[in-house]
């Protein structure tokens, strides 16, 4: 939850993209970066269009401020309990970032 717009994914830090997708969605200068990492990142842009797989995979490099409707977006990736999280904000610090249960969040 943020009072701004934002774009969030986690995934376990265990699962493996297949080569086949890191293909598909890598660009050149991503290559040699984490999959998983360039994946969270993707997802993130999606989310925070509202596009979805709209958003052409290959339009989205996570290696540089990310753009939409006129403002830059930064790309943030941090690891926590077993998990992988990117985030992608107009912040220019990470924003804080806190795991919830269920449960905590009613």
């Amino acid at each position: 939850m943020s009072d701004k717009p934002i774009g969030v994914d986690m995934e376990r830090k265990d699962r493996r993209i297949h080569e086949a997708v890191r293909q598909r969605m890598c660009l050149p200068q991503e290559k040699e970066l984490d999959p998983l990492q360039i994946f969270t990142r993707k997802e993130c842009a999606m989310k925070l269009t509202g596009l979805g797989f709209s958003l052409p995979l290959q339009e989205i490099d996570t290696t540089i401020d990310f753009r939409w409707q006129d403002k830059s977006y930064r790309f943030y990736t941090t690891e926590a309990e077993g998990y992988l999280i990117s985030l992608l904000s107009a912040d220019t610090i990470l924003p804080e970032i806190q795991l919830l249960t269920v449960q905590e969040l009613l």
